[in-house]
């Protein structure tokens, strides 16, 4: 079976760039272990989509131009249960071919520094999206295709229902107490979820053995900013339990996206773009 894309996975992000694939006129595959729980009212184009459970694959050949990973982790690769181990079977049999693996990673894969990470800076080996990425150079060799991993910084928007803006947008609409960590000057680099989808789908082929590309603002937003500028714009300050930060978090975390400016036009919104369209309130 032929798909120009395949996502192995999927969540909030991937649905919004399925979305704009099939706005584009491309031929995709889902495959995922929660196929009973992707629902037609929850996604709107799942009609125009292929949809497969694990179960179903292992028996199958497929095909894509792309494939898009969306894991969490990679735990299933050392599995001893049966379909984890038919599934790592698949994916490094001949039954699944692809000229490029395009994994949804993470910030979380460096290690901390103040200083604006880039492509190169040092890596936190032990990260879950890291063994990832160490999975997919395996499957690069197996297959002889390209990796492409983004390295995504902290996204938010309306489909986006974790982390900390979220975690704010729900204290405001259901007047509760928003826990915050004592330290308010955690910085973040905050991304607009829309812009994300765009900068994935408008980045260009480039099927070099393994490419890696951050996508980020550059810009780094303390917690204290962002309480201020849900106040400015609602008029609402959220009732704060202050609770104590885990002992190993980092202080700062941002990514520099200048890779990124040299291969799209790229604007992301500032999180006060961003803010003022999700914050309910004075506008």
């Amino acid at each position: 079976m032929y798909f120009d894309v395949i996502f192995l996975g999927f969540g909030s992000i991937s649905a919004l760039v399925a979305r704009g694939l099939i706005q584009e006129g491309k031929k995709i595959a889902i495959i995922t272990r929660m196929k009973n729980s992707i629902l037609p009212k929850q996604i709107s184009f799942i009609d125009k989509a292929s949809l497969f459970d694990w179960d179903e694959v292992i028996f199958k050949e497929f095909k894509s131009e792309k494939a898009f990973v969306v894991w969490r982790d990679c735990d299933f690769t050392s599995s001893s249960k049966k379909r984890d181990i038919q599934m790592n079977n698949w994916l490094f049999s001949d039954q699944f071919q692809t000229r490029e693996l395009i994994h949804l990673s993470s910030a979380s894969v460096y290690k901390a520094s103040r200083a604006i990470r880039s492509e190169t800076s040092p890596i936190q080996d032990n990260s879950p999206k890291r063994k990832v990425e160490n999975v997919l150079r395996e499957l690069m060799k197996t297959k002889e295709c390209a990796v492409t991993n983004l390295r995504i910084s902290n996204i938010y928007g309306d489909s986006i229902k974790s982390g900390f803006i979220f975690n704010c947008l729900e204290a405001l609409e259901k007047r509760k107490n928003l826990e915050v960590f004592e330290n308010l000057d955690i910085e973040r680099d905050y991304l607009y979820v829309d812009d994300l989808v765009q900068a994935i789908l408008n980045l260009p082929d480039e099927y070099c053995l393994e490419r890696v590309v951050n996508i980020s603002t550059g810009i780094g937003t303390r917690v204290s900013k962002i309480l201020e500028l849900i106040l400015e714009f609602s008029g609402y300050k959220p009732l704060i339990q202050f609770v104590q930060a885990p002992e190993k978090i980092q202080e700062t975390c941002i990514l520099s996206c200048e890779k990124l400016k040299g291969l799209i036009a790229w604007n992301p919104k500032t999180i006060d773009e961003g803010l003022h369209l999700l914050v309910p309130g004075k506008k």
